[in-house]
C-alpha cells in the first residue's frame, strides 16, 4: 500500500493520511533500504509516477544520476545524526518519462517501530516557480557586477565583523593588492599593504576608527600617497531595509586632475605676475619706481575737471648738469643719481598727490590742495642738494624747478605742464639751483628770443648777416697782430644770439690780399690765414668762416679768446702807414668802433 490513507479502522491513521495526501509536497516514506513505502498525490503530480506505482521503487530512480550520492549522504547524515535537522537542497529530479527538473528536497526521520526499521520522510517541492525570481536575481547580479567591474572607482564592501563582502577588480589595481589576500581569512594583511602606500599612515587609520565608532556616518576626504597619487575617497554606510549590515568605500585616483589644478594654478600666478609686470611698465618709471608721463597726465586730467575748491600746483625739475655724470662717472652712476633723488624726492613730498618721472633727469610733483606750493618747492631744493656718494665720488645734485600754479584762468593740462617748464628754464638762466614760480613776462621773453633765433636762421641763407673787421696794428712791429669783428644783422640791429654763421667773402678780405701782395706782404698774409674756423665776436656770437682768402688765423691768447689776429699789408697808404702818420697808436679799445664800419678797406 503506498498511499496514506486506507489503515483500517484506526481514525488517527486515517486522519493522518487525509493530511499528507492533502500536502502540496511530494512526500516519500523511505525504508532503511531507500525504497519507496509509501507517497502521497502530491508525488504522484510532481514525478508523474501513478502513486501505487512507487510501491517498492528505488528513490534513486526518482533523481538525477549527479545528485544520488547526495541524497543518500543526507540519509546516512539522518541515520547517523538523528539529532540534526539538515536544510533543504535544490536536486535535479526525473519524472517517469525521464524528463530532469529541480526540486527542493528535505529529510527527517520517522519514529521507529517496534516490528519496522528506520523509516526515513522526503519531501520535495518544485522550483520552477522560481525560476522567474532566480532569472530576475541574476539578471540584477549580473548588472551590478558589470556596473562594479566597468567603473574607474576602485570599490570595497565591508561587513560588520570587518570581513570583505564584495570588491571590484578596480580596488585592487589601485591598491596594488594582490587578489589571493582578498581570499584570506583576515584583514590584516590588506591593511598592511594599504598603509604601507599612504603618506600619512596614523590620519589614514584614525580615519578608520571614527567611521567605526559611527557606522552611520558618512565621510569625503582625501588620500595622498607615497609615490606622488591623490585618491579621492567616499564612505557610507550599508543598509538591508533599515539595518546597517557593513561599509561601502569608493576610492577614485584624482591624480591628473590634481596636477592639471596645480598646473592652472601655478600658470595663472604665472600670469599675475606678468600682468603686474606689464602694469609696471605701463603706469611705472622702471629705473626709479615713480609714476611715468602717462600716470602724471591722467592724474593732472582729472584734478583740472574737478571743482574749483582747491588749488592745483605743478612742481617740475630738472638736474643741472646732469650730463657731466654721465659723462665723467658712466651710465650707470647716472642711474644711480636718479634712483637717489626719486628716494629723496618721496621724502620731501609724502603727500603729493603724484610724483613722476617724465624722462632722462626730469622729475614732476602734483600738488592739489597743498597751503604753500612754494615751501615745498624750496624743500625739494634744499633737500637734493645735500651730498651723496655715487661709485665712490661725492657729488652735490642742482636742480632747477619751475611752479605753475591754476590761477583765475582756466588751462589745459598741457599749458600748465608748459608753464613749469618755461620756470624750470627761467630759473636755469637764474643761476641753477633754485626755484622760480611761473609768471606771464617769462612767456614773453621766450617768444622774444624764439623769434629772434628763428630770424637769424633765415638770415644766412638770404646773406642779412654782415661782419666787419678792424685790424689791430703793433706801431713796433709794423704790423697788425689782432683783427677783430662785429656782427650786424640788418640795418641797426646787432646779433645777441648764438647762431653759426658763413659769412660770404667780402671785397675788403680780397682788397687787404691784393693791397698786402702790393706790399710786398701777400706771401706772408695768404698763409697765416689758410687754416681757420669760427670767430667769436663780440656779443657772444660764433661766426663759422671757411679758410681761404680771409687773412686771419687762429685766435689770439692774448685777445681773451674773443678776438681772431692776422697780419694786415703795409706799404705806402696802408693802414698801418695812416696811424704812423697821424702819430696815433693802436689800441685794442678802438676794435670796437671799427668793426662798425662796412668792409670797404681799411681807409
Amino acid at each position: 500500500m503506498t498511499g496514506f490513507t486506507g489503515r483500517g479502522n484506526n481514525v488517527a491513521l486515517q486522519t493522518f493520511g487525509v493530511v499528507m495526501d492533502a500536502s502540496p509536497d511530494a512526500l516519500l516514506v523511505l525504508g532503511g533500504d531507500g525504497t519507496v513505502l509509501a507517497a502521497n498525490a502530491a508525488a504522484a503530480r510532481l514525478f508523474g509516477v501513478q502513486q501505487d506505482a512507487f510501491a517498492g521503487l528505488d528513490h534513486r530512480m526518482l533523481i538525477g544520476e549527479h545528485f544520488r550520492d547526495e541524497v543518500a549522504h543526507l540519509l546516512r547524515q539522518l541515520l547517523t545524526q538523528p539529532e540534526e535537522h539538515p536544510l533543504p537542497r535544490e536536486i535535479t529530479a526525473l519524472k517517469g518519462d525521464g524528463t530532469e527538473f529541480s526540486v527542493e528536497v528535505a529529510a527527517a526521520l520517522l519514529p521507529r517501530q517496534a516490528s519496522d526499521g528506520a523509516q526515513m520522510l522526503l519531501s520535495a517541492r518544485g522550483t520552477a516557480h522560481r525560476k522567474s525570481a532566480d532569472a530576475n536575481l541574476r539578471e540584477a547580479m549580473s548588472l551590478l557586477t558589470a556596473t562594479l567591474e566597468s567603473t574607474a572607482d576602485g570599490i570595497l564592501v565591508i561587513a560588520n565583523d570587518g570581513s570583505v563582502a564584495g570588491f571590484n577588480d578596480q580596488f585592487l589595481a589601485m591598491w596594488r593588492i594582490p587578489p589571493e589576500l582578498m581570499e584570506g581569512d583576515s584583514e590584516d594583511p590588506i591593511m598592511r599593504v594599504v598603509v604601507e602606500q599612504v603618506a600619512d599612515p596614523v590620519a589614514f587609520a584614525a580615519r578608520l576608527g571614527e567611521l567605526q565608532e559611527d557606522p552611520a556616518a558618512e565621510s569625503h576626504d582625501v588620500v595622498d600617497f607615497r609615490d606622488g597619487r591623490t585618491f579621492e575617497r567616499y564612505s557610507r554606510p550599508q543598509r538591508v531595509g533599515e539595518k546597517i549590515v557593513g561599509r561601502v568605500w569608493s576610492f577614485r585616483d584624482v591624480t591628473p586632475r590634481r596636477k592639471a589644478q596645480e598646473q592652472a594654478h601655478r600658470a595663472m600666478m604665472d600670469l599675475a605676475v606678468q600682468a603686474e609686470k606689464l602694469r609696471a611698465m605701463a603706469f611705472q618709471d622702471p629705473l626709479t619706481g615713480l609714476a611715468n608721463r602717462a600716470v602724471f597726465n591722467d592724474a593732472l586730467a582729472e584734478s583740472l575737471q574737478e571743482p574749483r575748491l582747491k588749488t592745483v600746483d605743478v612742481l617740475l625739475l630738472d638736474l643741472d648738469d646732469f650730463k657731466e655724470v654721465n659723462d665723467i662717472l658712466g651710465h650707470q652712476a647716472g642711474d644711480d643719481m636718479l634712483i637717489e633723488v626719486a628716494r629723496r624726492l618721496r621724502g620731501c613730498v609724502p603727500a603729493a598727490d603724484v610724483v613722476a618721472r617724465l624722462g632722462g633727469d626730469e622729475f614732476v610733483v602734483l600738488l592739489t590742495a597743498c597751503p604753500d606750493a612754494d615751501a615745498i618747492a624750496a624743500c625739494i631744493v634744499r633737500c637734493l642738494h645735500v651730498p651723496v656718494t655715487i661709485s665712490g665720488t661725492v657729488l652735490r645734485p642742482s636742480l632747477s624747478l619751475g611752479v605753475a600754479s591754476l590761477g583765475q584762468d582756466s588751462v589745459g593740462p598741457s599749458e600748465l605742464l608748459r608753464h613749469a617748464d618755461i620756470a624750470m628754464y627761467a630759473a636755469k638762466a637764474a643761476g641753477k639751483n633754485r626755484f622760480l614760480r611761473f609768471h606771464p613776462d617769462m612767456m614773453q621773453a621766450l617768444v622774444q628770443r624764439t623769434h629772434m633765433e628763428s630770424g637769424l636762421q633765415l638770415a644766412v641763407p638770404r646773406g642779412e648777416i654782415t661782419v666787419d673787421f678792424q685790424p689791430i696794428v703793433s706801431h713796433r712791429m709794423g704790423q697788425v697782430v689782432q683783427a677783430g669783428g662785429a656782427g650786424q644783422v640788418g640795418p641797426g640791429r646787432r646779433a645777441g644770439a648764438a647762431v653759426d654763421l658763413y659769412p660770404t667773402r667780402r671785397a675788403n678780405r680780397a682788397d687787404w690780399r691784393d693791397r698786402g701782395r702790393s706790399d710786398g706782404h701777400g706771401d706772408g698774409a695768404a698763409g697765416a690765414v689758410a687754416q681757420q674756423g669760427p670767430i667769436t665776436v663780440p656779443g657772444g656770437e660764433r661766426l663759422r668762416r671757411t679758410a681761404a682768402g680771409t687773412g686771419l688765423r687762429r685766435e689770439c691768447p692774448a685777445a681773451g679768446g674773443s678776438q681772431w689776429c692776422g697780419p694786415l699789408p703795409t706799404g705806402p697808404g696802408s693802414y698801418r702807414e695812416r696811424l704812423l702818420r697821424r702819430g696815433l697808436r693802436p689800441d685794442p679799445a678802438a676794435q670796437h668802433a671799427a668793426g662798425r664800419r662796412r668792409p670797404g678797406g681799411p681807409g
